[in-house]
């Protein structure tokens, strides 16, 4: 074996390094070209027994996850683990993204019915899809989910023969700086609408509360879309935006109840008919408060999330 090949501590491999390394706390086998060196990538195949090894932790998703893998051949998995956070009643999560080439014509609907069936016993397990030309795609243009999700340190899996693309260190560092200061503003004006809504409450005014509280669902959602997505909906529909809201955070795709989002979808639609008054339909006040733990919760799950992703020190 050459003195240059060697594995890390992660068991992530460089440098086309196919030797084994004995560390019960590897999180990743990673398929490298083999290159010329087809002996000892053989060998090193042969003593892990799978490009796919995860986490003693994770022990519960290895059967789902290498079902994935025999069913769909994905080009890669990457996996991140989100703690709880118990004062805010936001529960743990494990997030597993699917890369998939995009020449393979699958039908997403099967795949997602299959996956849900396969991780069932996983209740708080969110599986999203997207295909390598857009991760390579997204990352070379500074897009801050791909950059900061799809990194080695989070692969699980990988059937492909080449390394990872990695944004510079120039485009980490303007994400660590612009991420908190947009969602910062993003936060401050979500907000005063809460203010504006609490006010119009206590005012007796709950046509114009409610609309307030839609706004700030609607506000935080599509701006947090089109920070993380660099997409912009046009849609009015809170239960069309949190869905897609949760790709990003999956932790909020429980926070606010389904009722409350359906009584302010039906208000916002229908607040201009005639005698349609909202004291008599809902407690706008129960409703209020709805709003305002998903808004604590989202400040706290940012914050996480960026430790988690972008380092311990943001």
């Amino acid at each position: 074996m050459s003195p240059n090949l060697h594995m890390n501590s992660g068991g992530v491999a460089h440098d086309n390094d196919f030797s084994t390394h004995n560390n019960s706390h590897a999180t990743n086998h990673i398929y490298l070209h083999p290159g010329p060196n087809h002996g000892e990538f053989d060998n090193w195949m042969r003593q892990i027994g799978s490009l796919l090894q995860v986490a003693p932790a994770y022990t519960a998703l290895k059967p789902a996850l290498e079902l994935i893998t025999a069913t769909f051949a994905p080009q890669r998995l990457f996996l991140i683990s989100h703690a709880a956070l118990p004062e805010l009643d936001v529960d743990a999560y494990i997030e597993i993204l699917v890369v998939m080439d995009e020449n393979r014509s699958t039908s997403k609907q099967l795949m997602k019915s299959f996956l849900k069936m396969a991780c069932f016993r996983q209740k708080e397990v969110i599986i999203n899809f997207d295909t390598s030309f857009n991760i390579e795609k997204g990352i070379n243009s500074g897009h801050p989910h791909y950059c900061a999700f799809c990194k080695e340190e989070f692969l699980v899996f990988s059937g492909s023969p080449y390394r990872l693309p990695m944004p510079s260190v120039e485009t980490m560092d303007e994400l660590t700086a612009e991420l908190p200061e947009k969602f910062n503003q993003l936060i401050l004006q979500s907000d005063r609408f809460l203010v504006e809504a609490q006010r119009l409450i206590e005012n007796q005014s709950a046509n114009l509360a409610a609309l307030m509280l839609h706004q700030c669902l609607e506000y935080m959602y599509k701006n947090i879309l089109f920070i993380y997505g660099r997409d912009f909906y046009k849609t009015h529909r809170l239960s069309k935006l949190q869905p897609k809201v949760g790709k990003f955070f999956p932790q909020l795709r429980g926070q606010i109840d389904e009722t409350t989002i359906y009584l302010l979808d039906s208000t916002h639609d229908a607040i201009t008919a005639p005698h349609y008054d909202v004291g008599e339909i809902w407690n706008a006040q129960g409703v209020f408060k709805d709003v305002e733990c998903t808004l604590k919760s989202m400040k706290s799950v940012f914050q996480t999330r960026m430790r988690l992703l972008f380092g311990d020190d943001k």
